[in-house]
């Protein structure tokens, strides 16, 4: 059984877009907090609205501004809490 081969639609709409990093502040000595520099790099994927089937059995998870992100690379694990 062959399936459908998504990479191609993926790299038909992907776009390059930018990704804030923010890295976990830290404490120094004296017990204050340091915040640490957010890091910026350019990714690319498809940026797509969320599907209006999927908006009416969400119950409310979903809204119109949502959008849904498909790439072809994977996302390190720095960037789970982006």
């Amino acid at each position: 059984m062959q399936y459908f081969n998504f990479s191609r639609l993926i790299r038909k709409y992907s776009r390059q877009f930018t990704c804030e990093l923010k890295a976990e502040g830290t404490y120094d000595d004296l017990g204050e907090r340091v915040t640490p520099e957010s890091s910026v790099i350019s990714m690319t994927g498809a940026i797509l609205s969320v599907r209006d089937s999927k908006l009416r059995q969400s119950d409310g998870e979903y809204t119109e501004k949502d959008k849904v992100l498909y790439m072809l690379t994977p996302i390190d694990n720095a960037m789970l809490g982006a």
